[in-house]
């Protein structure tokens, strides 16, 4: 089973059917297991049971959930394959060591791969679409997979724990569905 972490501020809001409904859609065609859960409302039975985890994106002005790093702490321990699109890679950046900075981008760009990778050379195109306020540094102990003028995407090496800035909910779609069914 996997949980789909939601990381806006209020539960169920706009946020939902922009950053959430679509991942949900994306595995129930593939015909996924999957729970949500707000992260104010992750337990630590629904992180012993889960399989995998992905944390959604949210809103540009909503950073309530960089504030409450210290939830996210088992980030640093678990064993178990996490995919953090946008905010949650910011958090999954966070929570190991990984500096935020200021950095708006809206739109389309092109990826620069650095390096191969199982996941991500899943994707199909290059251009994805990016919607941030905040860039993270590569913390110590990952590998950047991908850039523009920031770091796009990166994994815990030796783990299958992946951040990455751009939103495949919107355009790679089928990134997420090679994650949910690796």
């Amino acid at each position: 089973m996997i949980i789909v972490v939601e990381t806006a501020a209020k539960k169920k809001s706009l946020h939902f059917y922009e950053f959430v409904k679509p991942i949900i859609d994306i595995l129930d065609d593939a015909g996924v297991t999957f729970i949500v859960r707000h992260y104010t409302e992750l337990t630590k039975q629904d992180i012993e049971d889960a399989e995998k985890f992905i944390f959604c994106g949210n809103g540009l002005q909503d950073q309530k959930f960089l504030a409450d790093s210290r939830k996210f702490a088992w980030l640093k321990t678990t064993s178990k394959p996490v995919l953090g699109i946008c905010a949650g890679m910011q958090m999954i950046g966070k929570v190991h060591g990984g500096r935020l900075k200021k950095k708006t981008h809206i739109g389309v760009s092109r990826l620069q791969f650095l390096e191969p990778d199982p996941l991500m050379n899943k994707m199909s195109k290059y251009d994805v679409y990016e919607l941030h306020n905040y860039a993270v540094s590569v913390p110590a102990g990952f590998a950047e997979l991908a850039e523009t003028d920031i770091p796009m995407a990166f994994r815990k090496r030796d783990t299958m724990m992946y951040g990455v800035l751009f939103h495949p909910e919107v355009m790679n779609k089928e990134f997420i569905r090679a994650f949910a069914l690796m």
